[in-house]
């Protein structure tokens, strides 16, 4: 059986750092909205001033998302095809769910994560503590724990008392924080696993991809 020919992830990764530092910095607004909004007490008297810049807030971060949600996948789709090359054997799930994972109930809380460990693994070079997976397992408990702000109180009810207010303030400037630094840590992972499959691609017989 030939070996499959690797295929360079570097425009994607650089693509999907570009995005998710868009991402980190609309949470970075949304958390200075936030804290000016407890303490200006004018948008809670004119609440709908605070509905349309909090709506185009959410807009914003919502076109990040979905943007850099599809680049995401595309990489880690580039990205599994090489680890397939490097081990065919060391993949327990199949590579649409690259895209389904995140998807379907139940299975979106582990599938992509073991598809991200499959390729970690698989892509690391061969020396003591290249297969350990710290980083993708602090990104994904804490891109779990942002999963859980629909269930923080919304801020845009236009009869919400001051204390209510700052309270769901308050869990807005803890989740968009929390998801600045699952960002943060994504761009660090989409960066290390392109840097570790160029690295192997050179020590290895196939044909390498494009330095990362």
């Amino acid at each position: 059986m030939s070996v499959p020919q690797l295929r360079s992830p570097a425009g994607l990764s650089y693509a999907a750092v570009v995005l998710l530092g868009l991402c980190a910095l609309t949470d970075l607004f949304d958390i200075l909205f936030s804290l000016s909004a407890m303490a200006q007490s004018g948008l809670v008297a004119n609440p709908g001033r605070f509905d349309a810049l909090h709506g185009a807030l959410l807009g914003m971060q919502g076109f990040a998302f979905v943007a850099c949600g599809i680049v995401f996948c595309a990489w880690l789709w580039r990205v599994r095809f090489n680890a397939e090359a490097f081990r065919p054997d060391g993949h327990k799930h199949s590579r649409p769910w690259i895209w389904c994972g995140w998807f379907v109930p139940f299975v979106s809380f582990w599938y992509p994560r073991r598809i991200l460990v499959d390729v970690w693994r698989a892509s690391a070079p061969d020396r003591p503590g290249a297969t350990g997976t710290g980083l993708i397992n602090l990104w994904w408990g804490l891109w779990l724990v942002c999963q859980a702000e629909t269930a923080a109180p919304e801020m845009a009810e236009k009869d919400m008392g001051t204390s209510l207010f700052d309270t769901a303030a308050a869990y807005s400037v803890g989740f968009s924080l929390l998801d600045l630094i699952a960002a943060c840590l994504a761009a660090a992972m989409v960066r290390r696993i392109t840097s570790m499959q160029y690295e192997k691609a050179m020590a290895g017989p196939a044909r390498s991809p494009e330095p990362a």
